[in-house]
Order: structure tokens, then sequence, then C-alpha cells
């Protein structure tokens, strides 16, 4: 991956025309332009300017290129406007983002994912001597405290953290430009990171994905599964491009939009032949124990308003994620549990699973998929976008 440096080089020189523009606009000599770029090519093997006596225009694969530079550089000034709490374009905002380095950049990450000097000088296997320097210098640059200390350990703010997020999403940009720019070459269709709540029904993904790669077929996909808190501060970080399930559309996050993709009722389910199967009475289900998801997610949260209209709350016996683990607790007892109609449908039916006639049918749950509002997808995930779309219709 080239530098912020040659970034900030490559930018100028495109939108002023030529390596004399950009050196006049970056204070640097016509040399030292002409360098940064051609290191920049020799990095990519392709040629990023089209050069002639009217001055340089970007090629195909430099204007990919740009394109994810130019939001690059919005996320990294944005971010540092954000938590110095001034304008984006004032004087301060740009000498700030043009002197941060890449290895200020990447020592301020590792410190945030490791949450330590020492683990984080580890895992970009320098001195931590060497690091706290280097991140020093990008606190006093900041003007702003990045790092404090708890107990034993040096931590990141909040400030801090918001500054990792910032320069995480700025770098994912440059990852796909470099998918982009290789999907362009032939090379490679690119790579898809999505993630999905435990309960969601595979199905619809599964079958997403296999159309994905029938049209692409040397696409990587990555499928990732979790709690909601933990996916979509992932997904906020860029570390995902989107996130499949059950719509919490009371919350609201910075930089998060939802798109809702069918409605999948609640409902209940036991196994075959238990003797609520044919007439699930009020105080029968109150007397009977229940499998449920944990405390905090919209099935549990369902459930409870269920519990307050029946005569007496019933007993949880099992608290689980786990789909295979609801099934096999079912299965093997009078227990049951709150499903959605399509789960119902699909990842319980081939065990013999039957739906009670219970109000949780008139329940509405919403799945969607989640995105970051800025997000610019590349070809691959567009399109695997608009397959799950389809797929869920």
């Amino acid at each position: 991956m080239g530098s912020l440096r040659q970034f900030a080089i490559f930018d100028a020189v495109v939108r002023s025309g030529s390596a004399g523009g950009a050196a006049r606009a970056l204070g640097l000599s016509q040399p030292a332009v002409s360098h940064a770029i051609a290191r920049l090519e020799n990095l990519l093997g392709l040629a990023l300017l089209d050069r002639g006596q009217d001055g340089s225009t970007p090629t195909t694969v430099g204007a990919l290129l740009h394109r994810r530079v130019e939001r690059q550089s919005r996320q990294i000034v944005t971010g540092i406007a954000d938590i110095c709490g001034i304008a984006v374009d004032s004087d301060p905002v740009r000498y700030k983002s043009a002197a941060l380095t890449s290895t200020q950049a990447a020592g301020h990450l590792a410190v945030a994912a490791h949450g330590s000097f020492r683990a984080a000088a580890r895992s970009l296997d320098i001195s931590e001597p060497a690091l706290q320097r280097t991140v020093r210098e990008l606190e006093r640059l900041i003007g702003i405290a990045l790092y404090e200390r708890k107990g034993q350990q040096i931590v990141v703010t909040v400030s801090g953290a918001r500054l990792a997020t910032s320069l995480q999403l700025g770098f994912a940009e440059i990852e796909q430009a470099y998918d982009e720019i290789e999907a362009s070459r032939g090379r490679s269709a690119g790579r898809v990171t999505l993630a999905c709540l435990p309960l969601m029904p595979k199905s619809i993904l599964a079958t997403a994905i296999g159309r994905l790669v029938a049209e692409f077929p040397s696409v990587q996909v990555s499928l990732e599964e979790g709690s909601y808190d933990r996916l979509i501060e992932d997904l906020q970080r860029g570390e995902l491009d989107m996130l499949v399930g059950a719509l919490r559309e009371d919350e609201q996050h910075d930089g998060i939009e939802s798109r809702i993709l069918f409605e999948d009722p609640y409902v209940a389910i036991a196994r075959s032949g238990h003797p609520l199967a044919l007439h699930p009475d009020p105080q029968a289900l109150a007397m009977q124990g229940w499998v449920a998801a944990p405390v905090g997610t919209p099935r549990r949260t369902a459930l409870e308003a269920f519990f307050a209209t029946l005569p007496r709350r019933p007993r949880i016996v099992l608290e689980t994620a786990s789909v295979a683990m609801m099934m096999a607790t079912l299965v093997e007892s009078d227990c049951l549990c709150l499903s959605s109609r399509l789960q119902a449908d699909t990842d319980f039916v081939l065990s013999h699973f039957v739906v009670l006639d219970v109000p949780f049918a008139r329940a509405t749950r919403h799945v969607g998929i989640t995105l970051r509002s800025n997000w610019l997808p590349t070809l691959v995930q567009r399109t695997l976008l608009a397959l799950i779309e389809d797929v869920a219709k």
C-alpha cells in the first residue's frame, strides 16, 4: 500500500494537471514529485498518469485510485476536525492532515486495536520506545490527548478511538481501490466482507453468495457471525461491508443506515408431537419451559412482551444465540422457543418442528441490511448487495 505522502502528491498532480503544479502547491521540488509518483506506479505495476506536453491526466487506473484517495483524505480531514472541534476547511485541519504520516497512523491504529503500547509495538515488529515516540508525535500534532493510563496499561481516549475509526475508514478506501484495480486487470473480482446476526436464516445469504460466485468465480467472500454490538462497531470501522439480520429500528448510530428486506413475523415453535401442538392455551404456555435468545436482542424483547400477556411469567430453561443448541434442546424436551417464520420454515423444518398457534405470528419483525451511509461499494460488493435484495424478494 502506498503512503499518505505519495497519495497526497498524486492527488495534487491530478488536481493541478502537472508535476510542476503539484510541486508549487505542496512546496516541493518537481523531481521529488516525479519520484513519488514513480514509486507509487512501481508499487502498482501500472501507469497512473498519461503524460504529455499539455500536462498529466489520470489513466483509467489512475482515475480509480484518485477517487478513493479523495475519499481517504476526506475521512481523515473530517476525523481530525471532529475531535478538534474546528471546521473541516480550516487552516489548522489542513496542516494537521497534511503533516500526518503513514507511520503515525499505523502506530495509532495498532495501539487502538491492541490496547497497549507493548502489544501494539509487538504487532508492528518495532520497539516499544520507537512506537511511543511515533504516537506521541501524532498526539502533539493533533493537539488533543489520544492516550490515557488505566492501571498498568495505556489505552486510547474517546478522541483517540474516533480518530482511529477515521483512519481505518480511510485505509479501507485504499484497499478497495486496489481491489478495483485488480478487477480491472482481470486478476481478481475483489473481496466482500459481510456479517450476519446469529439467528438470521442463512438460506438467503447462501443463495446470494452462490450466485455471486457463479458470476465472479475469483471473488473472495468473508462471512462473520456475532453479536449485534460487536458487528455494528466493526461496520462503523470499515472492517465489514454490510450486516444482515433483524433490524433494531429503535437504535440509531452515526454514519449508519438500514434497508428493509422483508417482514418476518415471530412464531412459537416446539417439537413435533408436543402436548401443546394442537391447543396452546395461555395457562399451559405459562407453565412451559422456554429456550430464549440473549437479553437485549429483538427476539428476546418480543418474547418478554409475550410473557407479560400470560397468567404468570414462564421459566427460561436455556438462554442461547445458537440455533443448533435451540434445536437440540427442543428435540430432547418439551421446551418452547421463539423463532422467525422464515427460520421456522428453513433452519428448523428438517428437524420436524411445528409452529404453535399463538399471537407471535402477528408480531412485526423486519430483516434488513445495515450499511455505512457514505459507503462506496466496488462492483462485486454492489453486485452481492443487489443479489441479497433480489433473493429476499
